[in-house]
């Protein structure tokens, strides 16, 4: 009986021992991310990994400093984890700030909090009484949760005060002086192209105008990133099929030479409350970044979906894609990868504007494969009258 216990006691060692490397492992993946939609979904597969055939359910409370919504995974209650009304408990809980919550039978709820601040709550329903260590374990993943939370939430607002000072420091020296000469230039090329020229002459001047009109482009995007937080965007509810009817004769204008498909598919098209010009911009700009990153043939597909409270707007197009180790900078100010031209103002501009609509901007991406752009807005009723969705429909791959 001796050896067979200390076959046990080895046992149980080398057992804990390979939850604690994969806890580790989960930590190291979490701290490298900056999605965090991958961050929760990562918590509930080691939570299930640890215990074994638990019922999970993961909530992150949201960050208004940069417009991070509130958001559950799964993003459905499913049979047997946390009901509708549970949910809104816990979410009550962590919008007060509350370190400790209501609890609920045969679940266990733990925190995900860093320095007393809730960030969220994991939630699971073993079957089983869980062990001292489970509970240690447990409390261990929701502390390396909470500080990648935590990491994100730093460096999102270092970028957005980066950005806001880079940005306020040029226009301050720049914009202003530059747009009055350049209305003179253009205006004089457009005396020349009206005269009786050869036609070199008429060529060129027209290349003149087309030149400047590109600056000028260039001067409403600079205006457009550092336009005064107290210009407040113009919203009112309307149709979301009727904004893109609205839109449509502009996106087909994109996609004219004929080689790739525009396609646009929508699952919800209800009420939204938009700044049409802000928001025809937003979406024109993606559709801007997708044409440049299709090389030939391709297809650029939007779709639209509701979920608990918000309406979730989806650009997917089959080009080059964008590396992961460059993901994380795409709303930098002036980053650019993979173009030929522009300046890197485009994402920086999709994310203020969505931002300014109370949304969130999300990006996946697989080099190769193609790009997925999501913007995260809220509807414009009442969240009870929501239409849920699959659980895990925006954590999925672009590309399934």
């Amino acid at each position: 009986m001796k050896p067979m216990s200390q076959n046990r006691r080895r046992h149980a060692v080398e057992k804990k021992s390979a939850k604690l490397e994969a806890l580790h492992r989960v930590g190291v993946s979490l701290a490298s991310s900056f999605d965090i939609e991958a961050i929760l979904r990562q918590i509930h597969a080691a939570a299930v990994s640890l215990l074994g055939e638990v019922l999970v359910d993961v909530y992150y409370g949201g960050f208004r400093n940069i417009n991070a919504q509130p958001r559950w995974f799964p993003a459905s209650p499913s049979s047997g984890c946390l009901t509708h009304s549970q949910r809104l408990r816990l979410e009550r809980a962590v919008r007060a700030r509350a370190t400790e919550t209501e609890p609920i039978a045969d679940c266990k709820i733990i925190p995900i909090a860093v320095q007393d601040q809730p960030l969220g709550t994991l939630v699971v329903r073993p079957s089983r009484p869980l062990r001292q260590e489970d509970r240690g374990l447990l409390s261990i993943l929701c502390l390396q949760a909470a500080t990648a939370l935590h990491n994100i939430h730093l460096q999102q607002e270092r970028i957005q005060f980066e950005r806001l000072s880079a940005i306020g420091r040029m226009i301050g020296s720049v914009v202003h002086d530059f747009r009055s000469p350049l209305t003179a230039v253009r205006g004089y090329a457009g005396m020349l192209a009206s005269l009786a020229l050869s036609s070199d002459g008429r060529q060129y001047s027209q290349l003149i105008i087309e030149e400047c009109d590109r600056l000028s482009a260039l001067t409403d995007e600079l205006l457009e990133l550092t336009r005064s937080s107290g210009s407040k965007p113009n919203l009112t509810a309307m149709e979301l099929g009727d904004f893109f009817r609205q839109i449509g004769p502009s996106l087909e204008a994109q996609f004219k030479n004929g080689q790739i498909s525009l396609d646009v598919e929508l699952g919800y098209d209800g009420p939204v409350r938009l700044d049409v010009n802000r928001m025809m911009r937003a979406v024109l700009n993606v559709a801007t970044n997708a044409r440049q990153a299709i090389e030939g043939t391709g297809s650029f597909t939007i779709r639209s979906k509701r979920r608990f409270g918000q309406v979730i707007l989806e650009f997917e197009d089959s080009g080059s894609g964008i590396p992961a180790g460059v993901l994380h900078r795409i709303f930098e100010p002036f980053f650019s990868h993979g173009k030929v031209s522009g300046v890197g103002l485009g994402m920086s501009i999709i994310q203020k504007i969505v931002e300014e609509h109370g949304g969130e901007t999300l990006v996946s991406s697989k080099p190769g494969v193609g790009t997925t752009v999501r913007f995260l807005l809220p509807v414009a009723e009442p969240a009870h009258q929501d239409v849920p969705s699959s659980a895990a429909e925006l954590a999925r791959d672009p590309r399934g």
